[in-house]
């Protein structure tokens, strides 16, 4: 009989036999990976793109809104108030982001159009009063 399965969940080795020595090396492997992967990282030259970074900052607010739903929900089933605050600092993030993200497309010169004379926001540049494209002779 295996004596580990009849031990409480709180009594059972947390190790399952590995030796401190095994688990060093594998935390620091992965410190070693992480560091040479940084370093190899710096050395990509990125060119920075305004749009790019709007369409970021437009993304993280809905899963900032996302992320405050869910938690919300957990509060309304456990009334727990840790959840609670973190729905409400989800919700005022995601809500700081969308605003700012609103603000940072209007201020940007022709950043509604695509390609193609098409609205990149959809339907909803309409909604924040979002000028038309302009024709490329003004």
């Amino acid at each position: 009989m295996n004596t580990n399965l009849a031990k409480p969940m709180g009594e059972a080795p947390l190790t399952n036999g590995r030796s401190n020595t095994t688990i060093f090396l594998a935390h620091f492997s992965v410190f070693l990976f992480v560091v040479l992967a940084a370093y190899w990282l710096r050395r990509i030259t990125l060119q920075p793109d305004a749009i790019l970074q709007g369409y970021l900052q437009v993304i993280s607010g809905l899963l900032a809104f996302v992320f405050a739903a869910v938690t919300l929900v957990r509060f309304q089933g456990t009334q727990d108030r840790i959840s609670l605050i973190l729905g409400a600092g989800f919700l005022l993030s995601g809500a700081v982001l969308t605003a700012t993200s609103v603000l940072f497309f209007q201020f940007l010169p022709d950043a509604h159009c695509g390609s193609f004379g098409r609205p990149l926001l959809g339907g909803s540049a309409a909604w924040f009063g979002a000028s038309a494209c302009r024709s490329p002779s003004r």
